[in-house]
């Protein structure tokens, strides 16, 4: 898979926003309608790495916000039960200053050979629509 003409190809069909961020590294500003009828935005990155079995994934990331120890757990890994691709975990990142902090972010890794163009956009959207919602939800309105 060409990752970054689908993601052209997903970009332009849903109107979101697409840039190379780094070399083979993609940002893509996914547009979430809100059942009020608010729309809001969320970035999802994605790049393509080996995977441990020497397969090649697409590695997608949605930032939350930074982790802190009064998180409450036990709801965060309830609402990783409402994914279908993704999950929820805790990755490195940086603070406005550009410390090295930890941050909640939501992720999928799936197999290239087994994802279609069709299944990335459902997935992309899923990283997307369940880090805005959590980021929302335990970490105030659009903080990152």
């Amino acid at each position: 898979m060409n990752l970054q003409q689908t993601l052209s190809d997903i970009a332009s069909r849903w109107n979101y926003k697409l840039s190379e961020v780094s070399p083979g590294v993609f940002a893509v500003d996914v547009q979430l309608k809100l059942k009020d009828g608010a729309t809001r935005f969320q970035y999802a990155y994605a790049r393509m790495e080996a995977a441990q079995n020497g397969q090649q994934r697409i590695y997608i990331t949605s930032r939350c916000g930074i982790y802190h120890p009064n998180l409450n757990f036990y709801s965060l890994l309830r609402e990783t039960g409402n994914c279908n691709y993704a999950t929820i975990t805790i990755g490195n990142g940086k603070d406005k200053d550009n410390k090295p902090v930890e941050v909640v972010m939501v992720q999928a890794a799936p197999l290239e050979q087994h994802t279609s163009p069709e299944l990335l956009d459902a997935i992309l959207f899923e990283v997307a629509n369940m880090a805005d919602y959590i980021e929302s939800r335990y970490f105030g309105d659009d903080v990152n």
